[in-house]
């Protein structure tokens, strides 16, 4: 009767640990897709508009320091931005690297 019982008591613990490992595999791809999701919201939350931006949020911006964020405001204090390109004729931004200037322009939207 003993070796039944083993039996009985492995299948059991087969069926268990298989329907386990099943709701993990089902909940950790549940929290990739999540998390893929996040990154995408956070990529299009992390673009700060141009014309609206404070001080502090244009100095956030990867390649961006203080003055350059400061000749922003000066600039758009005169006149809003029409386009992104017209960073390219603020003061600190005129001879930087079209690659530099890019990036920047990639974090920004009007």
């Amino acid at each position: 009767m003993s070796f039944y019982r083993n039996v009985m008591v492995a299948a059991a613990a087969i069926c268990l640990s298989t329907s386990i490992f099943a709701a993990a595999e089902v909940n950790n791809n549940t929290a990739q897709n999540a998390h893929v999701q996040t990154q995408a919201s956070d990529a299009q939350q992390t673009k700060i508009n141009i014309n609206t931006a404070s001080l502090q949020d244009l100095m956030n911006v990867k390649g961006m320091n203080r003055l350059k964020a400061k000749s922003i405001v000066r600039y758009r204090n005169l006149h809003l931005f029409k386009s992104l390109d017209e960073l390219s004729t603020v003061k600190g931004f005129k001879k930087m690297d079209k690659e530099s200037l890019k990036a920047i322009q990639e974090q920004m939207n009007l």
